[in-house]
C-alpha cells in the first residue's frame, strides 16, 4: 500500500520506532521520543534517526517515521540516509592521512599539481579545508549541469575557470567547490579514487559498516529515499531529484551513511583514532586569516558555541536528505540526527536534544554504568 504524507494515520502509526537502546529512564526516552515526534510533525519529515552519545558509547539511538514512503519502511538505527555537507570531515581526515604519509603539506600550493590562475597562484590545501581560499559556494549553474557526467579533469577545468571572491586566506566563505578540488587532489595524489581510500583507512577501521559513497546503482540494504516539498502544493512530498553518478561521488558529502555509522565515527574522532595527536590538533584549531582573525571552522568541523557549551559540529543538504552531527566536548556528549527531507532542519531538533539531555534530569541517568574497570574516554 502506498503511504502518502497526507495519510497521517499511516506515519502516526510509526511515529515511535522501538530500537532504541535501553540506557536511560524510560521517563527521558519518552520526553526525548516526544520532543523528536513534536519536531518531526512540525517540520513535515517523513523520517528521522537520532543518536546520543557519551564517552566513545551510544547510549540512545531512535528511527521516527518512515523511511520510504513507496512502502511503508519504518526508519531503523541502521536506515542509510546521505551525508550531505557533514561528509566533508570524512574528506578532510583523508587529506589528513596523506599528509601524515608524507605525499602532501597543508601548505603546499595547489600550483605544485595544477596550472592555476594567477589570483590562484597563493591558495594551499589549507585554504580549500578551512573555506578561506576565496571561492565561491557552488559551481555556476552556467558553468555545470548536475544531471550531466563530467571526468576529473573537466570538473578541475570548469573550477579553475570560476572567479574568486576574495583573495585566499582574506575571508572565510563556505564553498562546495573548494572541496571538490580537495576530491581530485586525493585521486590525483593517492594514486586511486578516494572513496576507496575512506573504505580501507577510515570506514572499515572504525567500524563504520555501511558507510560508502553513494552509488545510486548499487543494492543498498536499509537505503532511505529522499523527498522535497512540492513548492506548488504545501504539504505535498516529491521524490528528490536525479543526480548524475559522476556528481553523486565527489567529496563535497556524497556518503551513505548510517546513524550507527556516525556514532562508530564519533568515537574514533574522540579517541583520536587514524592520525597523529598534531594533526588531530589542526583539525580542531579555528582557521587563522591574513589579518590575523580567526574563523568559525577548522578542518571540515565548525568550532563554535551554543549558548554557553563549546561544540565542534557540521550539517549537510543534499538529495533530499539533511544531516547535523554536534559534539559537545565540555558535557562529554554528542548527538546526532539524519532527515530524509530536503528541507528538514536536524540542528533545530539536535540542539532541543542537546538541551534535554543535559538537564539535570537526564545527566542523572546517563550516568556511565559501573564496570568492574571502567573506562575513561580519550579527548582530542
Amino acid at each position: 500500500m502506498t503511504c502518502g504524507w497526507s495519510r497521517r494515520g499511516c506515519l502516526a502509526a510509526l511515529a515511535s520506532a522501538p530500537w532504541a537502546l535501553r540506557a536511560a529512564e524510560p521517563t527521558d526516552e519518552d520526553d526525548w521520543r516526544s520532543l523528536i515526534e513534536e519536531e518531526r510533525q512540525r517540520q513535515q519529515v517523513p523520517g528521522v534517526a537520532v543518536a546520543v552519545v557519551r564517552g566513545e558509547q551510544p547510549v540512545w539511538q531512535h528511527g521516527s517515521g518512515l523511511a520510504h514512503l513507496d512502502h511503508g519502511v519504518p526508519v531503523q538505527p541502521a536506515t542509510i540516509f546521505q551525508s550531505g555537507s557533514l561528509g566533508k570531515q570524512f574528506t578532510a581526515v583523508a587529506v589528513l592521512l596523506l599528509v601524515q604519509d608524507g605525499k602532501l603539506s597543508l601548505d603546499d600550493r595547489l600550483s605544485r599539481w595544477w596550472r592555476v590562475p594567477a589570483a590562484w597562484q597563493r591558495t594551499t590545501v589549507r585554504h580549500l579545508l578551512t573555506h578561506t581560499a576565496g571561492l565561491a559556494e557552488d559551481y555556476p549553474p552556467a558553468l555545470l549541469n548536475f544531471q550531466r557526467d563530467y571526468s576529473d579533469s573537466e570538473l578541475l577545468r570548469l573550477a579553475l575557470r570560476i572567479p574568486l571572491v576574495a583573495t585566499p586566506g582574506a575571508r572565510w566563505q563556505y564553498s562546495n567547490v573548494g572541496f571538490v578540488l580537495l576530491g581530485l587532489l586525493l585521486n590525483q595524489v593517492g594514486g586511486r579514487f578516494y572513496g576507496e581510500l575512506l573504505q580501507e583507512r577510515v570506514f572499515a577501521p572504525l567500524g563504520m559498516r555501511t558507510a560508502r559513497i553513494i552509488d545510486d546503482t548499487a543494492i543498498v540494504q536499509h537505503r532511505a529515499a529522499g523527498y522535497r516539498l512540492d513548492p506548488q502544493r504545501p504539504g505535498l512530498l516529491r521524490m528528490h531529484e536525479w543526480v548524475s553518478p559522476s556528481m553523486n561521488r565527489t567529496a563535497d558529502g556524497s556518503v551513505y551513511v548510517s546513524i550507527e555509522d556516525l556514532a562508530a565515527w564519533d568515537a574514533g574522532v574522540r579517541r583520536g583514532a587514524l592520525l597523529r595527536p598534531d594533526l588531530w590538533q589542526q583539525a580542531f584549531d579555528r582557521a587563522r586569516l591574513n589579518d590575523g582573525r580567526r574563523a568559525d571552522y577548522g578542518l571540515g568541523w565548525f568550532l563554535d558555541a551554543d549558548g554557553a557549551r563549546r561544540r565542534r559540529h557540521h550539517d549537510g543538504q543534499w538529495q533530499g536528505f539533511t544531516s547535523w552531527w554536534g559534539w559537545y566536548p565540555d558535557e562529554n556528549l554528542s548527538v546526532g540526527v539524519l532527515m530524509n527531507l530536503a528541507e528538514g532542519d536536524p540542528q533545530r531538533l539536535g540542539e532541543r536534544l542537546v538541551a534535554a539531555v543535559t538537564s539535570s534530569a537526564a545527566r542523572q541517568a546517563l550516568r556511565p554504568r559501573q564496570r568492574s574497570a571502567p573506562r575513561q574516554p580519550a579527548s582530542v
